[in-house]
C-alpha cells in the first residue's frame, strides 16, 4: 500500500472550486489579510473603477421634457463634487409657496441621470411595486 494519505473532500471544497468562489478568494488574496474591512472595500472599488468608462459630453445632454414630465419619483444621485458645488449655491423664491434650486450636474451625474431614466424597473420602482402590491 502507498504511504499517500487519503482525504475527504468536504462541501467547502467543492464550493470553493466554482469560478465565483475562486475569483473571490483570488481577489481576497490580492487584497491581503492585513487590511481592515473598510480598506479591502476602498481596495475592491478601486479596481472596480478601472475598468469603468467616463461618459463623454454628447451622452450626457438633459432633456426637461424627458426629465419632469415623465410619471414618477424623480430621483437625482449626485456624487460627492456635484453636492458639495450644490450646496454652495443659493435657492430663489419664485412665488406660490415655490422654490428654485439651482442644481450643478458634472457629466458623470448627468449621464446617470439620464440612465436611470431610461432603465425600467430600477430599485425604487421596484420598492414601490412590493409596496403598493404588499408583496
Amino acid at each position: 500500500m502507498s504511504d499517500k494519505k487519503v482525504n475527504k473532500r468536504t462541501a467547502e471544497d467543492v464550493l470553493s472550486k466554482t469560478a465565483p468562489k475562486r475569483k473571490q478568494t483570488e481577489v481576497q488574496e490580492s487584497i491581503g489579510e492585513e487590511l481592515s474591512p473598510s480598506e479591502k472595500r476602498q481596495e475592491w472599488l478601486k479596481e472596480k473603477a478601472k475598468t469603468v468608462k467616463i461618459p463623454e459630453e454628447d451622452a450626457a445632454i438633459i432633456k426637461p421634457a424627458h426629465i419632469f414630465l415623465e410619471q414618477g419619483p424623480l430621483i437625482i444621485h449626485l456624487c460627492t463634487d456635484c453636492k458639495k458645488f450644490n450646496g454652495q449655491r443659493a435657492a430663489t423664491i419664485i412665488g406660490e409657496g415655490r422654490v428654485e434650486l439651482p442644481l450643478g450636474l458634472c457629466t458623470i451625474c448627468r449621464h446617470h441621470l439620464n440612465r436611470q431614466r431610461s432603465v425600467r424597473f430600477f430599485e425604487h420602482e421596484l420598492a414601490a411595486i412590493k409596496r403598493d402590491m404588499d408583496l
